[in-house]
């Protein structure tokens, strides 16, 4: 115990005893023996390059062109080795000629850039292989971004060139989405060496733009934007009618007080697709250009059996002009004719937006005469009753007059890339009844 003791506290002094000695070479075979994998790498190396050398140790027969083996930077008779001093670091800005050409000029920076990690952390994302660059703190919303992003974090840095004259040239490799490959080479660029011919009597050529070590990072790219469809189930009571995003309700000339109130069902779908698997932010919200002293509209969240989140829209089927004189009730001065835009609003992680509106148009009855432009008799729906109604083009052109909207509800929810997608499985329906105008 003293012996090895004295190893550890006098390290510093001179080992004279051979117990110490042979007690220090263990602690030092064991602490070497973990290296000794990493050096495999140099040792073969180093021997490949003494099969190519002459010792000069115990001196050479002239001619000797080759290098020597104790100094790789003279060749064996003594003189410099011109093929390996030239593309070693440091060797373009040391102020001596490093390839034999009589001169010294900034065309002898052989020794290629490198690429610097400014932050190592934020690229480690996948613990089973640590080598492996990759980023997931942020989804990129185009290239340019991307681009951006790794030139900031790995810049080139060379043994020589200044900073002007190296880049990094970015290109994309594979892949989308959560898995955009990049890849990543630092260049030197000296454009006064462009098209240098090999110079000297050793004939040593010179390449510009110079590449160095490519890097492969992943990263998150999303480019492209949801694709939001809305619309309408069929109308079961067969009176209001669906065609492609607008739904035309027929007001019921026998109305009652309580018609002012009661809401609809509009029987409102949407679907989103998306190029990612991601789930998206969903915003609906739902304008009206006329508000009165009740609740107008109403957006209820719901899912089938775990499907996809979506929006149950409720309306109330009049308008201002069918409002007693004693409730407040805005009128829309462009239009007689109530309507409900309910916009759908898809975003993803990037930022992406993808939108769709659909329409509900209010459509109330003329029968009493005298008849007012645009009403005709139309037989509505399914109904066997007879009556007249503004014309679809009459209220359509009077809609697109309107120039103010209320906001009357507003729902936020999640669309799940996950989740079965039961409501939207109903694709767009145009109802078979014609509609008149």
């Amino acid at each position: 115990q003293s012996t090895y003791e004295n190893v550890i506290t006098n390290h510093g002094n001179i080992i004279t005893t051979f117990a110490a000695t042979q007690q220090l070479k263990v602690m030092l075979g064991e602490i070497s023996e973990g290296l000794a994998n990493d050096n495999d790498d140099d040792e073969n190396q180093r021997r490949r390059r003494l099969s190519n050398c002459v010792s000069t140790v115990d001196g050479f027969v002239l001619p000797c062109d080759k290098p020597s083996c104790e100094d790789p930077t003279r060749i064996c008779d003594g003189s410099f080795n011109f093929h390996y001093v030239a593309y070693q670091k440091g060797a373009g800005c040391d102020t001596l000629d490093s390839d034999g050409d009589g001169k010294y000029d900034e065309c002898e920076d052989r020794f290629p850039p490198e690429l610097v990690v400014r932050n190592a952390e934020i690229f480690r994302c996948d613990m089973d292989d640590t080598s492996r660059l990759c980023h997931d703190g942020n989804v990129f919303r185009n290239e340019k971004q991307v681009k951006h992003f790794l030139k900031h974090q790995f810049p080139a840095t060379d043994d020589c060139a200044s900073t002007n004259k190296l880049e990094v040239k970015i290109e994309y490799k594979h892949g989308s989405c959560h898995d955009t490959v990049y890849k990543l080479t630092p260049m030197q660029n000296i454009s006064a060496c462009n098209d240098r011919e090999p110079v000297g009597i050793f004939n040593i050529t010179y390449e510009n733009p110079l590449n160095g070590t490519s890097k492969e990072v992943t990263v998150q790219l999303d480019d492209e934007a949801p694709v939001v469809q809305c619309g309408f189930h069929p109308d079961s009571s067969g009176i209001n009618v669906v065609d492609d995003k607008s739904l035309y309700h027929y007001m019921s000339e026998a109305r009652t007080d309580g018609d002012r109130f009661r809401l609809n069902d509009a029987r409102f779908f949407y679907n989103v697709t998306d190029n990612c698997e991601d789930n998206l932010r969903i915003n609906v919200v739902v304008n009206s250009n006329e508000i009165q002293q009740e609740k107008i509209a109403e957006l209820f969240k719901y899912s089938l059996d775990g499907s996809v989140e979506q929006a149950k829209f409720l309306y109330t089927a009049t308008s201002c002009e069918n409002i007693a004189e004693d409730l407040f009730c805005e009128k829309d001065e462009k239009s007689k004719f109530r309507f409900y835009d309910i916009t759908v609003t898809a975003s993803d992680s990037a930022g992406n937006t993808g939108s769709d509106t659909c329409k509900v148009i209010i459509i109330p009855s003329c029968s009493r005469p005298p008849f007012p432009d645009g009403c005709e008799r139309y037989k509505a729906g399914n109904s066997r009753r007879r009556a007249f109604y503004y014309t679809v083009d009459f209220v359509k052109a009077a809609v697109f007059q309107s120039m103010i909207l209320y906001q009357v509800a507003e729902a936020e929810l999640v669309w799940k890339h996950d989740a079965p997608h039961k409501e939207v499985a109903v694709p767009y329906q145009v109802h078979r009844k014609r509609i008149h105008g």
